[in-house]
């Protein structure tokens, strides 16, 4: 009966360990794909009802744009996004083609109707890579710990001041500018996240 307990914690976190990396995972990247399909049919279908020309090269760029994502979401990692960043910020004229083309369109409907699509798959792959998965529930686990510190930390002002108020006892200048001085760091710590 002992040796039974540690043999079932085992198989139980195998199973775990397997549902998480290899089922979980290729859903995030399956609903990845989807909503990036989803973005460029309906950029597709905005194009066509509109009865704009689907040879519009900017239209072609965000099109490409919006495959290529679908291409590399296969084998896209923090670390192979950080890295294609990294050569892709270096050589302006891939960086700047796509928004110089932008900057050119007479029309505004088009160029707002493209540059929500892109603002929208640029959020989703930033979602993919930051908040979905093992790092994304870290992430929110830290975020939430440093909220409640800090709710903690404005709640623990509050009851002091009113302990001062109701009490008529005073707090030190150096205690009250520690106190603020402390929180501000926090909350300048938490912006930066």
């Amino acid at each position: 009966m002992d040796a039974q307990i540690p043999i079932e914690c085992i198989v139980s976190l195998a199973l775990l360990i397997y549902v998480w990396f290899f089922g979980f995972s290729r859903l995030r990247r399956d609903n990845f794909r989807t909503d990036i399909r989803r973005i460029r049919d309906n950029l597709f279908d905005f194009m066509w009802r509109n009865d704009y020309d689907m040879g519009t090269p900017t239209y072609r760029e965000v099109r490409q744009t919006l495959n290529g994502m679908l291409r590399f979401s296969n084998t896209l990692s923090l670390m192979r996004f950080l890295a294609l960043v990294c050569i892709y910020s270096r050589d302006k004229d891939s960086c700047d083609r796509l928004d110089s083309m932008l900057r050119q369109m007479n029309d505004q409907k088009l160029k707002k109707k493209l540059e929500s699509v892109l603002q929208e798959a640029v959020k989703r792959l930033l979602v993919f890579l930051f908040l979905e998965g093992t790092r994304g529930f870290l992430i929110c686990c830290f975020s939430k710990v440093a909220l409640t510190k800090n709710w903690a930390w404005r709640k623990g002002w509050e009851l002091l001041s009113r302990a001062y108020e109701i009490g008529g006892q005073s707090i030190s200048d150096d205690t009250r500018g520690l106190l603020v001085a402390e929180q501000r760091a926090e909350q300048r710590a938490l912006s930066h996240c």
